[in-house]
């Protein structure tokens, strides 16, 4: 039996030639590399773009949240000294941390503007009172779309924050004070006056014989 050889066939010997030509070939290979890294290579740098503009986002949201904090306890505060002489205790309290929840809400859509949109549901706002402290406090999530993130299953970043705020409101003491503003507590503020006074002065002439600069309202005697 005659053994054919593959490699004397005309049409295989060209084909193994051009094959073996393209194996051992290096040029264009930088150019392949960078073709096939180029796709990753955009896509790292769009997740910076992402992540950078994020930070953004929570930097304005973060600010918004710390005003919406001191605004609402400065709210409550207000609230609570115009109209703690008209209402009893309890209701000027719940009054008062009504309006502070109310005042913070607003002052954080306010201060994020545009990044608002990008917050989940509502803000919390919550105000407290105890004793003569008011404190509050103010929490949001955020969720922001991005644009190159998809490509590495990144559809979104999650933001968030929470913070708050005291503010001490000063004590207050009843206190009554009686004074006499009669003519017998009267005292001269010069030498001369109280020459004088003690000359009319009719009080305790024998154990004051030149006379007293004090009413002093011994039993019997004028004042």
């Amino acid at each position: 039996m005659r053994r054919i050889s593959w490699s004397r066939l005309p049409g295989l010997r060209a084909l193994n030639r051009v094959a073996g030509r393209f194996i051992a070939n290096r040029m264009g290979g930088t150019a392949v590399i960078f073709a096939l890294c180029l796709l990753p290579a955009i896509g790292i740098m769009g997740l910076g773009v992402d992540y950078m503009q994020a930070l953004s986002y929570k930097r304005r949201l973060d600010a918004a949240a710390d005003s919406a904090a001191l605004a609402a306890i400065t709210a409550a505060q207000t609230y609570y000294n115009a109209n703690n002489g008209s209402m009893t205790d309890a209701a000027v309290t719940s009054g008062a941390i009504t309006a502070g929840n109310a005042q913070g809400l607003r002052s954080f859509k306010v201060n994020a503007a545009a990044s608002y949109s990008l917050v989940t549901g509502t803000p919390s706002v919550n105000v407290t009172r105890s004793l003569q402290t008011f404190t509050s406090s103010v929490g949001y999530t955020a969720q922001m779309p991005t644009n190159f993130g998809k490509l590495f299953g990144k559809p979104s970043f999650s933001l968030g924050l929470s913070t708050g705020s005291t503010l001490t409101m000063g004590s207050y003491i009843d206190f009554y004070l009686m004074l006499d503003v009669s003519g017998s507590m009267g005292l001269p503020t010069s030498d001369d006056g109280q020459t004088a006074l003690a000359k009319i002065n009719p009080d305790n002439k024998t154990d004051y014989p030149s006379g007293c600069v004090f009413a002093c309202h011994y039993p019997g005697y004028q004042g």
